[in-house]
């Protein structure tokens, strides 16, 4: 180890802790905004010791609190895995993709204090660099740490607790204008566990106790006839509570198993059949069905049932004034709950049926020490109202936003429309001034073409020529043999054979100049060959292009 910088800070010196006074983002402070940034992230790191010590052969491994690998270390490495997945080094998750920082050599001694100083390294550069930045200010002095929340611009809610560096004052004001914070660390809004798990236990301890009844034969007899068993469940809280039962038909037991069987000869017009379950001796909820029983021409219109609360367990007669058709809640004193039936008949006639008690309340038990809990249920309403006006707000702005983006995405769709217009056209002007080109090229190489034949016919020509000439040259050597052996005989026509031989010896350097530009010509003809052959090709490739 190079360097080490220890701060020392004075007891008490570093301002108020405030973090219980959290401040929201409004009128002073405006916006929290933060930015990540993973170009220094690694996610492995290997480093030696003094005399070239590493960390071989210790195999640490740390884990999550969701019992994940965290960490570990292998050879002189100290890798994290769940970072290397989240950002890989080539775009994609593999075995053998690791960004590795080497933190070259150290003065440690001992492998332990080697693993200490690589683990603390690997844990501050695998993870994104996260830098905050907060535009507004805050009542709080230099050195106070407090709880910053932005419930206005993030859902859900950004919470940060941070350290005031730098407070900025206008004179003019009076006021703090803009707070500066270091230290940044963000914190999450929850409940701790174990007062969830007091909340939900109060919660299932105060719920009541139902009776859920069911038939397999329904609840309605005709003519005498027919059997129906009757099945009972107790829940509290949503859950199944096993329960001792009592099965009661005009006050007396008829059964005290979870279900009982009702035939149709025990009803006389209408039968009330109660379940009354037991936990642990005491009685805590009861329920009870009618059973009807009708003859052929005579059926059930409607029936209509009546409540009422009262403290007293028997000798409750139906009708008056205190019945209700909605169900009323047992109190201390009106600890018991009645109900009764009026059944209308489709002949018109109806039967009250006799009253009943479906319900009881239970002794109080011992109040609970609930202040703690109280308090949390408070500020969790707190929470949840100011989420509900932020999920309002961000709903307002999320059809704002689709209402902008549909107008952009019209706007959008005709410029593409006439664009698409506008490429359609270039296109068909490019396909004529191809066409057109491509006839002017055609035209051109027909133009080559006649030319590069009328240049073969001069060369024909110029060659036909040049045969002409050496007949001559043969004529002339033939006629110069015989003006000489005229001239021993023909003296006189010495004169007219010297100029005859004057002007051969002039065809004959006519002759050679002519040989000289036949040449030229050849030349000429197979460079202007070479030409037409290359333009040919050329003119294919353009005509392949187009």
């Amino acid at each position: 180890m190079k360097r080490h910088v220890l701060n020392v800070y004075k007891k008490g010196n570093l301002g108020s802790n405030k973090t219980s006074s959290p401040v929201r983002v409004g009128k002073e402070l405006k916006v929290i905004n933060y930015s990540d940034n993973i170009e220094d992230l690694r996610t492995a790191v290997r480093a030696t010791g003094k005399d070239g010590l590493t960390i071989d052969g210790l195999d640490k491994k740390i884990y999550d609190d969701n019992k994940e690998l965290l960490y570990y270390s292998s050879g002189n490495t100290v890798y994290a895995p769940q970072s290397r997945d989240r950002f890989p080094s080539v775009g994609q998750a593999s075995n053998d993709n690791w960004i590795v920082q080497d933190l070259g050599e150290t003065e440690y001694e001992t492998k332990e204090a080697l693993w200490g100083y690589m683990y603390g390294e690997i844990q501050k550069i695998c993870l994104p660099k996260i830098e905050y930045k907060v535009t507004g200010a805050i009542d709080s002095d230099v050195g106070d740490t407090q709880t910053l929340i932005d419930d206005v611009h993030y859902e859900p809610p950004l919470y940060l607790k941070a350290r005031v560096s730098e407070l900025t004052d206008d004179i003019l004001q009076g006021k703090v204008i803009d707070s500066t914070f270091i230290n940044f660390e963000r914190q999450y809004s929850q409940i701790a566990d174990s007062l969830l798990k007091q909340v939900e236990a109060l919660a299932e301890d105060a719920a009541p106790y139902i009776v859920r009844l069911s038939t397999d034969n329904g609840y309605n007899f005709k003519n005498g006839q027919g059997t129906s068993t009757i099945t009972a469940k107790l829940e509290k809280y949503s859950k199944i509570v096993n329960a001792n039962w009592k099965w009661l038909i005009n006050n007396s037991v008829v059964s005290e198993t979870s279900s009982v069987k009702i035939n149709a000869s025990q009803v006389n017009g209408t039968l009330n059949v109660v379940a009354v379950a037991i936990v642990d001796g005491n009685e805590v909820a009861r329920e009870y069905i009618t059973f009807t029983n009708s003859d052929d021409g005579v059926g059930i219109k409607s029936i209509k049932r009546y409540y009422t609360t009262n403290d007293k367990a028997e000798g409750v007669t139906a009708g008056g004034q205190n019945w209700s058709t909605k169900p009323t809640t047992v109190t201390a004193d009106k600890n018991y709950m009645w109900s009764y039936d009026v059944i209308t008949y489709t002949n018109d006639t109806s039967l009250v049926t006799e009253p009943a008690v479906i319900g009881a309340r239970g002794d109080d038990g011992m109040d609970a020490d609930t202040t703690g809990i109280t308090e949390a249920l408070d500020k969790a309403k707190q929470e949840l109202t100011a989420l509900s006006a932020n999920i309002e707000k961000v709903r307002d702005d999320s059809l704002a936003a689709v209402k902008e983006a549909k107008q952009q995405l019209t706007t959008v769709a005709d410029d593409l429309s006439t664009a698409k217009t506008d490429l359609q056209n270039a296109v068909s002007a490019v396909d004529t001034k191809a066409t057109n080109l491509k006839s002017d090229l055609s035209q051109a190489k027909q133009d080559l073409t006649n030319q590069a034949q009328q240049l073969q016919a001069q060369a024909n020509a110029q060659s036909e020529l040049t045969n002409r000439v050496s007949l001559v040259e043969k004529t002339a050597d033939g006629t110069k043999t015989t003006v000489s052996e005229l001239s021993k005989t023909v003296a006189q026509n010495g004169k007219d054979i010297t100029s005859v031989t004057a002007r051969t010896k002039t065809v004959e350097d006519d002759l050679a100049g002519t040989k000289t530009t036949l040449s030229q010509v050849k030349t000429t003809a197979d460079s202007t060959s070479q030409k037409t052959a290359a333009l040919e090709t050329g003119l294919n490739g353009l005509s392949g292009e187009v």
